[in-house]
């Protein structure tokens, strides 16, 4: 997609240089804005005129900044409300910094769910969607649709009924904020920064109110980079600790949101892979299955081990 150039018109960003980056799963678009003397911005296209995120995103940012979070500011506003051009926290984000110092993943993981438990200790903003069982049994639907397509509907109707037990028994009722996409990829480092002002937040315009581990399972059950043992343990320590919850509460709980979540996903990436010719998301398909596999195989979800399993059969990869 050409850069719109209409959206920078009438507004200190004309005439800057656009250069594109790798977007999202969703139908959003990004590029860096650049001018001669070397400032930065981002231009960010939503997709559609108001209809994919724009209000939430502007929503949540104050909502988050209010908190002391490190998010964009939001500095322009295109006319028909499709584009907005955000400040640019930089491009080091937090995978980059685990891929070039592994060590420090365990310390870095666990420096970020300082973020989950402010978050679950803050309230939420009105009128946000919310993840109750549910709603969280009807999400994983894209997983038949894309990819186990070919699995018979008894067999659909028993894993989304499983799924909605299992969120109902193995996890506290939905009432955190959850940013969604709360992953490596989507937090800037800030090195020069301490606390949680280490970390920026992007891409949580899609926010909704879940059960508090939520964001600690995309971010330790993350399907789009592997996480170290270590990390992932000493990041469920941290976030029992700071809750006050036992760590087999909060392990159980983990593996039945992110066994949930990435059932989801499954289906999404197949389905940008294969329809929309978004190929590179093939690369992610065996690590996903390879999540679920492990999270159905947690002792509190006993009943999901073996419909899980033979749904996967269904999915060519």
């Amino acid at each position: 997609m050409a850069v719109p150039v209409a959206a920078l018109e009438n507004s200190r960003f004309a005439g800057w240089t656009a250069t594109p980056l790798a977007g999202d799963a969703s139908s959003r678009r990004y590029w860096r804005l650049s001018d001669r003397a070397g400032a930065t911005a981002i231009l960010m296209d939503n997709g559609a005129p108001d209809g994919n995120g724009f209000p939430e995103l502007r929503r949540l940012t104050r909502h988050l900044s209010a908190l002391g979070f490190v998010v964009p500011e939001i500095l322009h506003i295109e006319a028909e409300r499709r584009f907005a051009v955000l400040t640019d926290l930089g491009s080091d984000t937090l995978g980059l910094q685990i891929r070039k110092t592994p060590a420090e993943e365990p310390a870095l993981l666990s420096g970020v769910v300082d973020i989950l438990a402010l978050l679950g200790q803050s309230p939420t903003p009105p009128g946000l969607a919310v993840l109750t069982p549910q709603v969280g049994a009807a999400m994983i639907a894209p997983l038949f649709d894309a990819a186990a397509f070919d699995a018979p509907k008894s067999l659909r109707d028993e894993l989304a009924s499983r799924i909605r037990d299992a969120l109902e028994t193995q996890c506290d009722p939905p009432a955190t904020l959850s940013l969604r996409d709360f992953h490596a990829e989507n937090i800037i480092w800030r090195r020069n920064e301490t606390g949680v002002q280490r970390f920026g937040l992007l891409d949580y315009q899609d926010a909704f109110v879940a059960a508090p581990e939520y964001d600690l399972a995309s971010l330790v059950r993350d399907v789009r980079r592997d996480v170290s043992d270590e990390a992932r343990f000493l990041s469920l320590a941290t976030f029992a600790e700071k809750s006050g919850k036992s760590l087999d509460a909060v392990t159980t709980a983990c593996a039945t949101l992110a066994l949930q979540r990435n059932l989801r996903i499954l289906g999404i990436f197949a389905k940008l892979a294969g329809e929309l010719g978004k190929t590179r998301y093939l690369r992610y398909l065996p690590r996903t299955v390879r999540l679920i596999r492990e999270d159905a195989s947690h002792p509190s979800l006993s009943t999901l081990a073996g419909p899980v399993e033979q749904v996967l059969r269904y999915v060519s990869l």
